[in-house]
């Protein structure tokens, strides 16, 4: 992820990006076109969402643009759903709340520790659902995530949350996928995996119990998961972060 200045009427020719690219720009505009398509104009507040490997042009208004960048990797692409193996069109969206999810995603990311990734994940999520709608989420489907934010150690059982807020467990699923950009159940558990990595850094409590205070089974369930999103089991985060980086 990388925050860009433009200068006013500069031009970045033709060009691509490996993995699914995504712009939001938080100040000026820009015009893209690319090979037989015609020219789109990209403003403050909105996003840009363009699949791996489409070439465009770039060029930018007479105030240049400050825009926030950062490019999908192809699992990640896969989990958002936004972007399957055929080609699709450029996604161009206009969404009062883009803006200051952006702002808050940046912020997020000037801090760079697992923990804070994670987070920075679970709102990248946000904000490319969001791009897809025009409507914030309903007052019920906030309270649902507000309820997991809550309880998020505790094992949440999808139709007593749809029934705790007044909707059917696959209205609920659905709805929460469409403007959260994940399941309810893989929020939770980036919920637990952020405690836990937060516990770990920050406290000696030893790792079986970090693993039940943060929602988990046991040390092995921590461990499964854990490795599989830091790339590294528990006890060996716990010495980076104590140690420093070897």
């Amino acid at each position: 992820m990388e925050e860009v200045q433009a200068e006013p009427y500069s031009t970045m020719e033709g060009h691509g990006h490996a993995g699914a690219h995504v712009c939001v720009v938080l100040a000026g505009s820009f015009d893209e076109s690319g090979p037989k398509r015609s020219i789109s104009r990209c403003e403050t507040g909105m996003m840009r969402i363009s699949p791996p490997g489409r070439r465009h042009t770039i060029h930018f208004g007479p105030e240049g643009a400050r825009c926030l960048l950062f490019v999908m990797s192809p699992r990640w692409s896969r989990t958002t759903a936004l972007f399957p193996n055929q080609p699709t069109p450029d996604h161009f969206s206009s969404n009062a709340n883009l803006g200051a999810l952006a702002l808050n995603l940046r912020h997020q990311a000037q801090d760079k520790s697992p923990e804070s990734a994670l987070k920075a994940e679970n709102m990248i999520a946000e904000l490319l659902a969001r791009s897809k709608t025009k409507n914030a989420p309903p007052a019920w489907l906030d309270r649902a995530r507000d309820m997991l934010k809550r309880d998020f150690r505790e094992s949440t059982n999808l139709s007593h949350l749809a029934e705790d807020v007044g909707v059917h467990r696959v209205h609920l699923a659905r709805e929460f996928t469409r403007y959260f950009g994940v399941p309810a159940q893989y929020y939770q558990r980036s919920l637990r995996l952020i405690d836990a990595a937060c516990k770990l850094a920050d406290s000696s409590l030893p790792i079986p119990e970090v693993a039940l205070a943060a929602g988990f089974f046991d040390q092995a369930h921590l461990g499964r998961v854990f490795r599989d999103r830091f790339g590294v089991p528990p006890a060996a985060y716990r010495r980076q972060e104590y140690l420093g980086p070897e």
